[in-house]
């Protein structure tokens, strides 16, 4: 006797046979069971079909959804049609045209504005164009100095009469010399701590052009010195 399984394995290779003899000649496909075989539990021998086992779990796929769900396709382009040019517009020529002549107004229209606009708002010529007022240039204030030629202490009657009489004598000298430029300038005035002092130009002038006056003078009166009018 053969193993069970072997039986199992030698019956279904002869069914095989038969039912492939059978499709071929057009016999029926019974298979009968060898001598000293018994067919397998389970199996029709007369039938020569094998008997269905157990079937596998079938899971359910993707659903489909119908036709009718679906969007519509995209119209098809006539030939010759780019892709860019699927959403441009179509004008007529009359609409074209009408559209022209609009612009055309359009633009005559903006040009008479112009020109009103022009006439009421004249624009002031180049030669005539209104200038700034320049402010004035402030003159540069330089400083001015005053000559301390001789100084007494205490402004006592011969002090001043001292002074006086050197005044008077460096005026006369200012008024020969008049001829180049010099002016008879000197005078006696009180000084701080009741001092007395014989001044040139009490009023002030600039040093600088007196500088030659100045050295002449020094050669006398070597403790003269110039003093900024404050």
């Amino acid at each position: 006797m053969f193993p069970r399984r072997r039986t199992d394995q030698v019956y279904a290779t002869l069914q095989q046979v038969q039912r492939r003899i059978s499709e071929q000649g057009g016999l029926p496909t019974s298979v009968s069971t060898p001598a000293g075989m018994s067919a397998p539990a389970g199996r029709t021998p007369a039938s020569g079909n094998l008997t269905p086992g157990p079937q596998p779990a079938i899971r359910a796929g993707p659903q489909i959804p119908p036709r009718d769900g679906l969007p519509p396709p995209p119209p098809m382009l006539p030939s010759g049609v780019g892709a860019h040019q699927r959403y441009s517009v179509v004008m007529s020529g009359t609409l074209a045209s009408l559209l022209l002549v609009c612009w055309i107004a359009s633009l005559g229209a903006a040009v008479l504005i112009t020109k009103q606009v022009v006439k009421s708002n004249p624009v002031v010529s180049s030669d005539q164009a209104p200038r700034a007022p320049l402010a004035a240039a402030a003159p540069a204030t330089q400083p001015k100095w005053k000559l301390i030629v001789l100084a007494e202490m205490r402004a006592t009657p011969e002090a001043r009469s001292k002074l006086a009489k050197e005044r008077d004598g460096l005026n006369e000298a200012m008024r020969r010399n008049s001829a180049k430029g010099w002016q008879p300038w000197f005078e006696v005035e009180e000084g701080v701590n009741g001092s007395v002092q014989l001044i040139f130009a009490p009023q002030g002038v600039d040093k600088v052009q007196w500088a030659e006056f100045t050295t002449l003078l020094l050669r006398r009166y070597a403790g003269a010195s110039w003093v900024e009018i404050r």
